[in-house]
């Protein structure tokens, strides 16, 4: 397995995590659910990713993305903040933009409602499968964030049903699950 992949995929959930302008936003990046092994800092215009513990293993150093443009269009901006996400089951949405200006389209199918513990109480989650289509090449291979949010092989996404907010993020990139739950910040 290529560290830089893993990553890069530990990049994207932590900034798809905790984007919320003007505050500095950390949220841990799990392994299976069970090893803490990346923190993604969001501040302002940067995102950035550090190995910790098992995490250092697959990424040898911190990855950070400057002057990105952290917005309502934003893919990772909608992902990653506490605003209310509106989501249409199995609508493709055309033209979203993730980092560096790489552009996506990006499409959600409902899976299922389940009750999940959430701020230590039962809610109701909806999950999806976030599907994502690559507009063009994408040949910047120093992003490892765009690459594991576009070549990962199954994307979920956990939303609040009453909120409207989003929960949970879970990625499968090479082989191996990464999750980030909102529960903990």
């Amino acid at each position: 397995m290529n560290y830089k992949n893993t990553a890069a995929f530990f990049y994207l959930f932590l900034s798809l995590h905790s984007t919320i302008l003007g505050d500095n936003k950390q949220y841990d990046v799990y392994i299976y659910d069970a090893f803490k092994s990346f923190t993604i800092t969001l501040e302002e215009s940067e995102l950035s990713v550090s190995p910790i513990s098992f995490g250092s293993l697959l990424l040898k150093e911190t990855l950070t993305y400057k002057k990105q443009l952290f917005n309502d269009n934003n893919l990772i901006f909608q992902l990653l903040s506490d605003k209310k996400i509106n989501l249409l089951d199995t609508v493709w949405l055309k033209d979203m933009p993730i980092l560096d200006g790489v552009v996506v389209d990006v499409r959600f199918l409902l899976s299922e409602e389940e009750e999940i513990l959430y701020k230590n109480e039962k809610v109701v989650a909806l999950l999806y499968r976030m599907d994502i289509k690559a507009l063009g090449a994408v040949g910047d291979e120093k992003n490892l964030v765009n690459d594991a949010l576009i070549n990962s092989s199954l994307r979920k996404i956990w939303i609040d049903k009453n909120a409207g907010s989003i929960i949970k993020l879970s990625f499968m990139y090479n082989g191996i699950s990464y999750i980030i739950n909102k529960n903990e910040n």
